[in-house]
Order: structure tokens, then sequence, then C-alpha cells
């Protein structure tokens, strides 16, 4: 029971609920206080997201242009195939950067989208199973470039994830205990809301 009670505890400081909170949760609507709060976390990976286009083009032409400056084996076959098919190879690059900002574009677009709505509460109950992702490598380098967190932060119970950047949260479930998670899709990915012990 002390156990049980000690871990509500955790979750209720971690997610800074309320009773209210739980009630708005379990009828499947955010509180208008978890809705400023999540309106808000919108707005901060929107401009992340932004950082983070803007982060990946500098990184690019950053790299392209040492590889030009060293001499490097890509100066050579970009050299040699600019000689080759300039047209071809300016459209795919370009083409390529161009996809991908428009990508970005959109996934900003239907974050805009979802603050502009209703969001509904789902939730999933059972036993969770915790897990940690962490970017390496150039995709580390750009979160980092953009501020964006580099640990992401998963909940699975069964075979429904859900993410959060906050270990607070994270840390405040126990590995293998049972629990009712309440979460809302953000570009069909599902971010953690709230929870409680079952």
């Amino acid at each position: 029971m002390q156990q049980t009670s000690y871990a509500s505890q955790s979750l209720t400081q971690a997610f800074n609920l309320t009773p209210e909170d739980i009630a708005a949760n379990r009828s499947g609507v955010l509180s208008p206080k978890q809705q400023e709060r999540f309106h808000a976390m919108l707005a901060q990976g929107q401009k992340s997201g932004l950082l983070a286009i803007g982060a990946v083009l500098l990184l690019t032409a950053g790299i392209v242009a040492w590889q030009f400056v060293t001499d490097g084996e890509m100066a050579q076959s970009l050299k040699t195939a600019f000689d080759q098919a300039p047209g071809v190879l300016i459209a795919g690059v370009g083409g390529s950067l161009l996809l991908f900002v428009i990508i970005g574009v959109i996934s900003m677009l239907r974050m805009g989208n979802v603050k502009n709505r209703t969001l509904k509460v789902d939730s999933v109950s059972g036993k969770v199973k915790l897990n940690a992702l962490k970017a390496d490598g150039e995709a580390a380098t750009v979160a980092r470039m953009a501020g964006i967190s580099t640990r992401t932060f998963v909940i699975q119970i069964g075979r429904t994830k859900i993410y959060t950047t906050e270990e607070s949260q994270w840390t405040a479930f126990q590995n293998g205990g049972s629990y009712r998670v309440y979460y809302v899709k953000v570009s069909s990915m599902p971010m953690l809301i709230s929870a409680e012990i079952v």
C-alpha cells in the first residue's frame, strides 16, 4: 500500500496533476490547465522544428563547403558529377532539400492545426514497459543546434507506444507496474498527458 501511495504521489508531482485534470482525462478531454500547457508545448515544438530544418540545411551546406575547401572525396565526386550532368545534379540535390523542407513545413502546419481544434484524450491500461531512445551522430547534432532534447522516453502498454521528452514524467512510472495512461495523438504520434495507477 505504501509503495502504491508513493507511486501515485510521484505521478501527481511529475504531471502536476489535480483531481480536475484526471476527471477531464477520464471524460476524454484535456482540462483547461492541460490545454494551456499542451498548446505551449506545441508552440515550442513548432519553433524547434523550424530550427531543426534550418540546422539540417546549414549542416549540409557546411559539410559540402568543407569538402570543397579540403578537396575531399565528396568534392571530387561532386565535381565529376557536375561536369558530366550539372542539371541533373542541381535538380537532384535541390529537389531532395526542397522535399525535406516541404515535409518539415507540413508537419509544422499539422501541429498548428492541432492547436485550433478540440483534442481527444485516449487511454490505454495495463503493465508498462519503459524505454528510452537517444539520438546520435548527425541527428544528435541537429537536435542540439535546434535546442531539442536528444532523448525521447517511451511508455509502452501492449502494442501502444506513448512518447514524452520529459524525463521526470518517465521516471515517475515503475517498470512492470499497472497504469492507465492518457495521451493525445499529434500527427499520429501518441503524446503523454497523464496517468494513474490501476
